[in-house]
């Protein structure tokens, strides 16, 4: 099971899973790799661009993804390898938000500024959701697309059932998550592959 997140393939191999974690970055899956010992899990992580992952087709029952998405330039050549790798009937999961979408929607990046403010007067704390980076947004076409509706059409274009939970944050982010992310919502996509 490959995991692109390390906290997700601790949770994993804590559950009894055979994960293999993978990130291109070495600080990332060092990481990764202290954060395993630390909790005596077992997860296999390795380098890899997504764009051409290593694995051979239908190598895995399921992936996970945790806020990697919106990151890719070439989205749909990464959901065509996570279909290759995918055995029959096995499971993509996404979880992802619209991140930094309020940077081209004036009126959401107001209200995302507002919650900034709320935060810092009921915590105390300044909180800042998105510094303006334009040039990576515009290298990440998902910055700017309407999720996840797209992710749906393009996994159903490639011939992979889907399932989505708009709002997955609701249940599982704590009361200050919601304050602060609220204008990005965390979604599920459960893709299958038929």
């Amino acid at each position: 099971m490959p995991a692109q997140d390390p906290a997700f393939a601790c949770i994993l191999s804590e559950e009894g899973q055979q994960v293999t974690g993978i990130d291109y970055s070495d600080g990332m899956i060092a990481c990764a790799k202290d954060n395993a010992k630390k909790l005596g899990v077992s997860a296999d992580f390795k380098k890899m661009d997504l764009n051409q992952l290593e694995f051979e087709d239908e190598e895995f029952d399921v992936i996970v993804t945790r806020n990697v998405t919106w990151t890719l330039e070439y989205p749909k050549q990464v959901y065509n390898e996570w279909k290759r790798i995918l055995k029959k009937n096995g499971r993509l999961l996404i979880y992802d938000a619209n991140w930094h979408l309020h940077f081209f929607d004036e009126e959401k990046l107001k209200r995302v500024r507002e919650r900034e403010e709320r935060y810092l007067h009921k915590y105390g704390q300044k909180e800042v959701v998105a510094i303006e980076n334009m040039e990576f947004f515009a290298a990440s076409p998902l910055t700017s697309t309407l999720r996840p509706v797209w992710d749906k059409q393009t996994l159903e274009n490639m011939g992979m059932s889907v399932q989505i939970q708009d709002n997955i944050g609701e249940n599982v982010y704590e009361e200050w998550e919601k304050d602060l992310y609220g204008e990005s919502p965390l979604f599920e996509i459960c893709a299958t592959k038929c």
